[in-house]
């Protein structure tokens, strides 16, 4: 689904800063949509629900779930549909029967679970999965994301190796997949600076002239949105290793 008219309406107002934040989550759930087709789907950490309503034009039935108060309350108000629900249930234990359902979606969720946590989030995943179900998973590959962005609330970023050995505990049968490939040699010039600005100084400087600095060194960043989500799009790894170079590791693991 890439009706942009329709990406516009469900994105929440406020909450990302500028379109590219936006599209690289649409776009993992433009790849996860495709396993959705009349499904009984869990979306664990949906946030602001935006993904699960996204998930549930294809979906017969999604549960998007998450611990934060406000983000449900928003999910509530701006997105409603038959068979669309959302529930605060905490994704590392969850009160759901065994093999509930088809699909169990987790967009950059990982990440934000303690490790000693996050492999009990998966034996729940592969609990309430029915035979022949699978969990699509996304999660920040480290050794890229950190040259990127440091973000406080992710304790728990991990490299394709890593991650993999987690997954594979539970999950035997996996695919991999990424998304944002080279993006280091890419916008080598944007993310040198980013980098160098530890204090955020860049905050201070009008936002005209930060838009005109990204259109000169960062031009993957400010395409139109149909662009941006072509760009994101998620590619299927010939290996793991192949993720290796990649901002965004994706695993699909079937039961």
């Amino acid at each position: 689904m890439n009706n942009l008219d329709f990406l516009k309406k469900i994105r929440p107002v406020g909450y990302f800063k500028n379109d590219y934040l936006y599209a690289c989550y649409i776009a993992l759930y433009q790849f996860a949509i495709d396993y959705c087709k009349n499904k009984k789907v869990l979306d664990a950490a949906c946030g602001m629900g935006f993904g699960s309503y996204y998930l549930k034009q294809q979906a017969a039935e999604v549960v998007g779930i998450d611990i934060s108060d406000h983000a449900l309350e928003h999910a509530r108000q701006q997105y409603s549909a038959d068979g669309l629900a959302f529930e605060k249930i905490d994704a590392t234990h969850m009160p759901f029967p065994d093999q509930s359902f088809d699909v169990i979606v987790s967009i950059e969720t990982y990440e934000h679970i303690p490790p000693e946590l996050a492999v009990r989030f998966l034996a729940e995943a592969k609990r309430i999965l029915k035979p022949g179900g699978c969990l699509i998973i996304s999660t920040p590959n480290s050794p890229v994301y950190s040259k990127i962005s440091k973000t406080p609330d992710h304790i728990n970023e991990v490299d394709v190796d890593t991650f993999d050995i987690s997954l594979a505990t539970y999950f035997p049968d996996r695919e991999f997949y990424y998304q944002r490939k080279n993006v280091l040699q890419e916008m080598k010039a944007f993310y040198s600076v980013i980098r160098s600005d530890r204090f955020k100084l860049r905050e201070l400087i009008p936002n005209s002239w930060k838009q005109a600095v990204k259109k000169r060194i960062a031009k993957n960043i400010t395409m139109e949105m149909d662009a941006l989500l072509t760009k994101l799009k998620v590619h299927q790894a010939s290996s793991k290793y192949d993720v290796e170079d990649a901002v965004i590791q994706v695993v699909v693991c079937r039961m």
